[in-house]
């Protein structure tokens, strides 16, 4: 095995369920259309504490690493890269840019030469390889903490809201189901385009006061929100569009159910594998749309000075996205206090 000699520590997931092991690693030699990139910020995805609980269906890969987004400098590049060169600054995430690389597949291993799999995409260590369909170029102005949201949360976020700009009128109520990093996302993105009829709807008091402090006309529980549906407090035909960010059954229907005859919803949750939903299919004859997204499927290049206007346009949703930093030896603590939702999203310095 031959491999290259950097003081590299990442976070394994050796058992669904388990602590994360944080153990020193050996990176590979490069392969032709391969890029090592010094990490220095992550946030983690709510997808990920699915992975961690075995939410996704059986996981044939452990050991394994983790992690989708991120932000670094490149320190070394295989010999058919091209676009990019030792010093860049880049954006690594696990959607796919528009180059053309087919996927070579490699491995780390432990000073045991114990095998360590990995997909296209991990940013929790200190040094990664990534394929060059998985990073983006980032300005100067543009590389910063927050930028390591650009590989997911932003284009999944911004995504949904796009999804359904062109659908919805300004004067329409439009109601965001769960703010985690997601939706708190979703909300700046519709006040950035100026929606002011924004609701959102979740359990947490905490993200509650947050988003009403970011701007939102109204932040509820779901109880008082569809008490105010049945009293006619908030009218269900005023409903133009619904975002469903929590990937919880009850208000993914919710979501779908209180929508105007010809609303659209759009799903983009982390949905547990195998879930189910009861869904009128003749709400869907008469005209209701229900819309699914990954990622928001925006193209990542074309967005990032967007992502960036929309971070910057609510000091108040950046400063949250800022507030709780973890260094790699305290991922597990990240883990833990995003699965209890005390954080929006946590950011680990790497």
């Amino acid at each position: 095995m031959q491999s290259i000699n950097l003081n590299n520590k990442a976070a394994i997931l050796n058992k669904i369920k388990k602590p994360l092991n944080i153990k020193k690693i050996f990176v590979p030699r490069l392969n032709e259309n391969l890029v090592l990139v010094k990490m220095k910020y992550s946030y983690v995805c709510g997808s990920q504490i699915n992975e961690w609980q075995g939410k996704k269906g059986k996981d044939n890969y452990l050991p394994h690493t983790l992690g989708h987004e991120g932000c670094g400098e490149i320190v070394a590049v295989g010999k058919k890269v091209k676009k990019f060169k030792k010093g860049n600054k880049v954006l690594v995430s696990w959607i796919k840019n528009q180059t053309k690389c087919s996927f070579q597949k490699f491995n780390y291993f432990d000073n045991k030469k114990n095998l360590i799999n990995t997909g296209p995409v991990s940013t929790f260590l200190k040094y990664s390889i990534v394929p060059i369909d998985r990073i983006y170029k980032l300005n100067n102005h543009l590389y910063n903490k927050t930028s390591a949201l650009f590989g997911c949360a932003m284009p999944t976020g911004v995504g949904m809201v796009m999804k359904i700009l062109k659908k919805i009128k300004k004067k329409d109520h439009i109601v965001i189901f769960g703010v985690g990093g997601i939706g708190t996302i979703a909300l700046a993105t519709l006040l950035y385009f100026k929606f002011k009829n924004v609701i959102v709807v979740d359990k947490d008091r905490n993200k509650l006061k947050l988003c009403k402090k970011m701007g939102a006309l109204e932040s509820l529980k779901l109880e008082d929100f569809l008490e105010k549906i049945n009293k006619k407090k908030i009218l269900k035909e005023n409903i133009g569009a619904t975002i469903e960010c929590s990937g919880n059954v009850k208000l993914i229907e919710n979501a779908f159910k209180n929508l105007k005859k010809d609303g659209v919803c759009v799903v983009g949750g982390n949905v547990k594998f195998g879930t189910k939903l009861k869904i009128d299919p003749y709400e869907i004859i008469f005209g209701k749309q229900i819309l699914g997204t990954i990622g928001g499927d925006l193209q990542i290049n074309k967005n990032l000075q967007l992502f960036n206007k929309i971070v910057q346009s609510n000091p108040v949703m950046k400063k949250s996205f800022l507030k709780y930093q973890y260094n790699l030896n305290n991922i597990n603590k990240a883990f833990n206090d995003l699965k209890k939702g005390k954080v929006l999203r946590p950011l680990i310095k790497l």
